[in-house]
């Protein structure tokens, strides 16, 4: 992904490029930022991914109960395609 602006009356351009690590459950980032007349800079980094299963087995091994995954701020249902997983719980008293 490539985005591209100005500031200050430079022009910057970010690359990000993505991999998912599937061995470590992993999701690789590397951020390029171009600004004119500045040396380039990068920045990497690595966010573990959970599947809505596992965070669920995690949940309740703690105590947690009345799940609920949605896909959005909305309360849409979680799907396969939605851009977040939100997830409500209740820990008893």
């Amino acid at each position: 992904m490539v985005q591209k602006g100005s500031s200050k009356g430079k022009v910057i351009q970010i690359t990000r490029s993505s991999k998912i690590d599937f061995q470590r459950g992993l999701l690789l980032q590397s951020w390029l930022w171009e600004i004119e007349g500045e040396p380039k800079f990068e920045k990497k980094s690595a966010m573990k991914l959970y599947m809505p299963n596992r965070i669920a087995e995690l949940l309740v091994d703690t105590g947690f109960e009345s799940l609920r995954f949605l896909g959005d701020a909305n309360s849409s249902p979680y799907q396969i395609d939605s851009l977040r997983l939100i997830v409500i719980a209740e820990r008893p008293e």
